[in-house]
């Protein structure tokens, strides 16, 4: 500006512009796809990562010319879908995913979302993520039957087959390959290949006749030796005369960090028949047992460090064997007069029909098949000797100690 007054003298100011932001460009992403990695045993809250080796946290930039690089653009990122599972973190240059709900890889092993990011006003180009899930070793051998029954012969020779033995381990790679080892019962006459399962006769071993084995197999994955696990079946005979409180099994687990190990039964007990000792593994009869209301138990029993990743499982078969604690019990239908005819021997009397709950079709011990006699006292000359007697006797089972039960008739 100048004023003149015959005498111009120029006048000086500062002029400050300011050239607002029109918000006219649109945020995007720095890379066009992003691979993430996670574990399914991370918790909640865990970042997600770039690599197999989960070393290097998977980050997320998101750049807008309407502001500066080194400032937070300060947009929103949102996914399309699995947003239940996963999250973007909600400031900073630098974003990360992150873990909002557990992920099992057995259920779903990988998962694929896209991702646009907003300034409020204008969307980003929406870019593609992938997320693998990472195996861990959360998952035990199982054997899909309780326990197994077999009949092997006299004459099978060495290295043939007596068994397979399949365990079933959803984990994948070392995790997942099972091996196998016989634990108990073998006394040298089998052998099982550690990587089959198949179980074979032993060279020079005669088995013999009538002779039962019951072998406890160990089955085991190979994942890290501080996260393997292993399920362990056994068969275990008791007899249903035995006292409460007796001791049926020690059970023993280690542990490489010997951390406490806590014991527990997690299923086959469901009217609490047998107790499990948390802190010690010994399994006790909790109440009397009955053959002839139940004679099998398959009891599911774990052994935790109080890591998810630090749990076992074993498998215990118990067999109630009989004791004779049942009397036999006559029809009650069956005539009690009978008619004989004179001077002929060895005529029939009439049929005798008992029942005796020792009786089961599985059940061939010493206390079920039936005896019938008469004392010497009763018509032991009308009837001839023990061998002559005909089918109308009085009823006594062969079982220790003897029950009987009584029945009258007239001839």
């Amino acid at each position: 500006a100048e004023q003149d007054n015959g005498h111009p003298l120029p006048a000086f100011a500062n002029l400050h512009i300011e050239v607002l932001d029109e918000n006219n460009q649109a945020p995007y992403f720095q890379e066009t796809t992003y691979q993430g990695f996670i574990i399914e045993s991370a918790p909640v809250g865990t970042t997600l990562f770039t690599d197999v080796s989960l070393t290097t946290p998977l980050g997320i930039k998101v750049l807008d010319n309407d502001i500066e690089e080194m400032k937070d653009p300060m947009v929103q990122i949102s996914l399309d879908n699995y947003n239940t599972i996963f999250m973007v973190t909600p400031s900073g240059i630098t974003r990360y995913l992150t873990l909002l709900k557990p992920v099992d890889r057995e259920e779903q092993d990988s998962y694929t979302f896209t991702m646009v990011a907003s300034d409020g006003v204008q969307e980003s180009p929406t870019v593609t993520v992938h997320i693998t899930v990472i195996d861990a070793n959360d998952n035990t051998p199982t054997f899909p039957n309780a326990s197994y029954s077999v009949n092997v012969y006299t004459d099978i020779q060495p290295g043939e087959t007596v068994l397979q033995l399949t365990a079933l381990d959803a984990d994948e790679g070392p995790n997942g390959l099972v091996t196998y080892k016989i634990l108990a019962g073998n006394q040298g006459h089998f052998v099982i290949n550690n990587r089959s399962g198949v179980i074979t006769v032993m060279p020079g071993v005669s088995l013999a006749v009538g002779r039962s084995y019951a072998l406890t197999v160990k089955a085991m994955d190979n994942g890290l030796e501080s996260q393997r696990r292993s399920s362990i079946t056994t068969v275990l005979e008791v007899s249903e005369a035995m006292r409460t409180g007796a001791t049926l099994l020690h059970l023993q687990a280690k542990d490489r960090e010997r951390d406490p190990i806590s014991y527990s039964i997690q299923s086959g007990d469901p009217h609490h028949l047998f107790e499990l000792s948390q802190t010690s593994g010994l399994l006790v009869l909790g109440k009397p047992l009955d053959r002839e209301t139940e004679d099998r138990y398959t009891l599911v029993v774990t052994a935790s460090d109080g890591h998810p990743e630090g749990t076992s499982t074993a498998t215990v078969n118990i067999v109630v064997t009989d004791v004779n604690d049942n009397d036999p019990v006559f029809d009650p239908l069956m005539p009690q007069n009978v008619t004989v005819t004179e001077e002929e021997a060895n005529s029939f009397c009439g049929p005798s029909k008992v029942a005796h709950r020792e009786v089961r079709a599985e059940c061939q011990g010493p206390h079920s098949p039936l005896g019938l006699t008469i004392p010497p006292s009763m018509c032991a000359q009308l009837l001839g000797s023990p061998e002559q007697r005909g089918p109308s006797r009085l009823m006594a089972p062969h079982g220790l100690p003897a029950r009987s039960a009584v029945y009258h008739f007239s001839i």
